[in-house]
């Protein structure tokens, strides 16, 4: 996986899918980096509400 600005490699992915450490196979797998994306911060709007889907 590849950032569309710079091409820095992000992470992967395998359609095949790749075994969880927890042991339960995950088809198709991605994997991303957390180190070379950035994090954004959700900030609460004044009047709207979230619920959990």
């Amino acid at each position: 996986l590849l950032c569309p600005k710079c091409s820095a490699k992000l992470g992967s992915f395998n359609w095949y899918g790749e075994q969880c450490s927890c042991g339960r196979w995950i088809t198709p797998a991605f994997q991303i980096h957390k180190n070379r994306v950035d994090e954004m911060k959700m900030l609460p709007v004044l009047g709207s509400q979230t619920r959990k889907i």
